[in-house]
């Protein structure tokens, strides 16, 4: 004979309601991350038109391929690595 819970006065459904409730109220957090620990962030970058073609024109005539993505995170590299060096 397997082992059973005692009985209660509530129906199963009603326990089961109960707890899906009890659940919900406890809520949660959101998920936390190491103070050290890097995360890309991601955000959407509008470039007018103009700039667009004349960054599209700069990546065709490279030898080397490369996609917009990459070429605007060089491209703010550098921008860095520039303004760093003006400020020492």
């Amino acid at each position: 004979m397997p082992i059973m819970r005692k009985p209660t006065n509530e129906t199963p459904a009603e326990s089961d309601h109960a707890a899906y409730e009890a659940y919900l109220r406890k809520g949660g957090s959101a998920a936390q991350t190491e103070p050290g620990d890097p995360k890309d962030v991601r955000f959407t970058l509008q470039i007018p038109a103009p700039l667009c073609q004349q960054l599209d024109q700069l990546r065709q005539q490279s030898p080397v391929k490369t996609s917009r993505h990459h070429w605007v995170l060089e491209a703010i590299a550098q921008r860095i690595q520039r303004e760093v060096k003006g400020t020492l």
